[in-house]
């Protein structure tokens, strides 16, 4: 009720402002809203996410439920293998502080939200109050519940114009279209506001560049960066892409073109600063501390592992780290006490262990003076395809709408048991907000057990599981979809009225 009544008028309460620092020594802004603030945005939330999830771009990673960083990379190495070796990179200006209320609330609608209550509570969480700066008139709060959706959002005209270039031609078209027209060879993969486009060419890139930040200034008014933006052929020089460097070299064996993930450099730095400064800190602390700290750098080593563990070279890299870190290591170690030296060694064990091959239970300790490389060896990342959804892996719908809760959350459940792919998943839960729970031919309630989904195109004639190509229908319906022309006929002059016997005809046409 307490919430209920604050949405009737709702005005957020005064946004704080806090400044975390930059690798570049600059100052990022942070905008962190009070509690109630923060459980009504996630509110919003779940109601947008279900209803714009299947309408993303395919290869847009950050901040979407079951995609990570890895899928990412992956993307990323899969394209360079095909030849697509001439990078764009592009860096936005301050991208949240800089996005357009005005143009977000213009997609917002067209993509489907119309609901205007709705929408005044988003309008008000844009322009809530900051703390000494008063009422903003761009941007969205970095460190708000429902921002990154909003960037998402934002960003996601720019994923369909890029990919509405090339990806979405057909075969034919893209092979008859790259001798007789100016079409670009384009493939776009983004993580939040970081992005890379790979292309063919140089001259097809440069054409990209100019394309893409004018596009980005008229459309979505937002400014690039020119000291760290540019084109960068692989073949010569790596281009940085979510801590990893991503290059092109010759195979041994094969002689051919491959694509090669390493550390970046800055990262390589930055851990090894990062573990001296813990190992000081260590020998200076007390006996109480000191169990604190030991925690702390094994919890570090092994995200730092885990993390890295995709790239190729993540031995010969995390061996560079502890090359660094050797020096401080051993004279730190030599001025503790027996106690300290005892503790530092248990901290070598837990960040530094693998299971034993032959009983998964025993933990096989490795010598202290190979903290980072022994034993870490190279996974290959998996790709977005290869996700199922499962009980642990589950994109958890809560969409607030009394008509056809019920109903969809026997659907959540029946998706944690399925064997489908996410992206299938979320297609369907969110044909399933936008039709209401409802058949859309015979108008009936969908039913759970029973209902399927339904390509309007077929596979045999180029049709994909797309939001845009697909429609959930009961089992009836869908068996006349696919029935013989009479039987549809007889269907239509029986149960429908002349409306819904266009819609059943459109179907059946294209299905045939």
């Amino acid at each position: 009720m307490l919430f209920r009544s604050n949405l009737l008028n709702y005005h957020p309460i005064t946004v704080r402002r806090k400044f975390i620092p930059k690798k570049n020594g600059k100052m990022r802004k942070l905008g962190i809203p009070a509690l109630i603030d923060r459980i009504i945005q996630q509110a919003i939330k779940q109601i947008l996410e279900p209803i714009f999830e299947a309408k993303f771009y395919k290869h847009s990673y950050g901040f979407r439920p079951g995609r990570s960083q890895e899928h990412a990379i992956n993307s990323c190495d899969y394209i360079i293998v095909k030849g697509y070796t001439q990078v764009v990179d592009i860096d936005i200006k301050s991208f949240f502080d800089n996005i357009d209320h005005s143009i977000l609330l213009k997609i917002l609608w067209f993509r489907g939200v119309r609901d205007k209550k709705l929408l005044s509570i988003i309008i008000n969480i844009l322009k809530a109050p900051i703390e000494n700066e008063g009422i903003p008139t761009k941007g969205t709060p970095q460190g708000g519940v429902i921002s990154p959706l909003l960037a998402n959002i934002y960003l996601n005209e720019f994923d369909q114009w890029i990919n509405d270039q090339w990806n979405d031609c057909s075969e034919w078209f893209k092979n008859r279209s790259k001798y007789k027209t100016n079409l670009k060879r384009a493939f776009l993969v983004r993580f939040a506001d970081d992005f890379k486009v790979f292309t063919k060419t140089r001259n097809e890139a440069i054409k990209l560049f100019h394309a893409i930040s004018q596009w980005l200034k008229d459309r979505l008014r937002l400014d690039i960066s020119e000291e760290k933006s540019g084109i960068v052929n692989l073949k010569n020089n790596p281009t940085h892409f979510l801590g990893f460097d991503l290059k092109v070299q010759i195979g041994r064996n094969t002689g051919k073109e491959i694509g090669i993930i390493k550390i970046g450099q800055d990262e390589k730095l930055k851990i090894s600063k990062r573990i001296v400064k813990d190992w000081k800190a260590f020998a200076k602390s007390t006996s109480k501390e000191s169990m604190f700290l030991a925690s702390r750098l094994s919890a570090y080593i092994r995200g730092i592992r885990n993390y890295f563990e995709i790239a190729n070279t993540v031995y010969a890299d995390l061996a560079q780290v502890d090359f660094r870190t050797h020096k401080a290591r051993d004279n730190i170690f030599k001025s503790l006490s027996k106690d300290k030296k005892m503790l530092m060694g248990e901290i070598y064990t837990r960040a530094c262990c693998r299971p034993s091959s032959k009983n998964t239970d025993c933990i096989t300790p490795i010598k202290h003076s190979v903290l980072l490389c022994k034993g870490i060896k190279f996974r290959i990342p998996r790709s977005y395809a290869g996700v199922k959804r499962n009980s642990e892996n589950i994109y958890d719908v809560e969409v607030k709408i009394s008509c056809y809760q019920s109903e969809l959350n026997a659907l959540r459940y029946k998706l944690k048991s399925s064997s489908d792919s996410l992206e299938k998943a979320d297609i369907q839960l969110s044909l399933f907000t936008q039709q209401k729970g409802l058949d859309p031919i015979a108008g009936d309630l969908l039913d759970i057990k029973n209902m399927q989904l339904h390509r309007k195109l077929p596979g045999n004639s180029g049709g994909q599981y797309e939001f845009k190509n697909c429609v959930l229908l009961n089992k009836l319906t869908h068996t006349i979809v696919h029935a013989t022309f009479r039987n549809m006929k007889t269907f239509c002059n029986v149960f429908l009225n002349k409306r819904k016997s266009e819609k059943l005809q459109k179907l059946w046409y294209l299905a045939h």
